[in-house]
């Protein structure tokens, strides 16, 4: 009895054709998930240069309030001053 090859030489050129389209399809998604993790990074680049410059803000404002708080200490002791020396007319 013979064996006879049932396969057909078209089958093995479309099998290839669609592992052609998937590898395509696998190096189209690494490219685009490469371009969404660039994406990403940049905005934690951005989110931490943000975070940043609103710590600088937030120890400006806090040496100002430190600053202002000596004017009003000092204010005060000059008005006990004040309030201690008896005026004589």
């Amino acid at each position: 009895m013979k064996n006879y090859d049932h396969s057909n030489p078209m089958n093995s050129t479309s099998s290839n054709s669609s592992e052609d389209i998937s590898i395509k399809l696998g190096i189209i998604g690494i490219f685009l998930s490469t371009i969404g993790d660039i994406i990403s990074s940049y905005a934690e680049l951005l989110s931490i240069d943000e975070f940043q410059q609103s710590q600088q803000k937030v120890q400006e404002y806090d040496e100002r309030i430190a600053k202002l708080e000596k004017q009003v200490q000092y204010l005060t002791q000059e008005i006990q001053k004040q309030k201690g020396r008896k005026k004589y007319y």
